[in-house]
């Protein structure tokens, strides 16, 4: 394919979308809720508070291609 492409002077970007749809129904989302809602004092997990958060204090929503979604806060050490 890279000789095709290259043939054809044509490039190839990846990009990466670092979302995750917010519904119940989706396994990533129902697993990431439940992490989310733990607390520092919760055993289950190291993981804690893992959503960005809007100033009200709950996972900040935004829109993207698959809906509704929210975002992992890679700046939380505990995400």
């Amino acid at each position: 394919m890279n000789q095709i492409l290259d043939y054809s002077d044509r490039k190839v970007v990846i990009i990466t979308d670092p979302h995750i749809k917010m519904d119940g129904n989706y396994r990533v989302y129902s697993i990431g809720k439940t992490i989310d809602q733990q607390t520092d004092s919760d055993d289950t997990s190291l993981f804690t508070n893992i959503f960005i958060k809007s100033k009200l204090m709950i996972p900040f929503e935004g829109s993207s291609w698959p809906g509704t979604s929210v975002w992992i806060d890679f700046m939380n050490s505990g995400a």
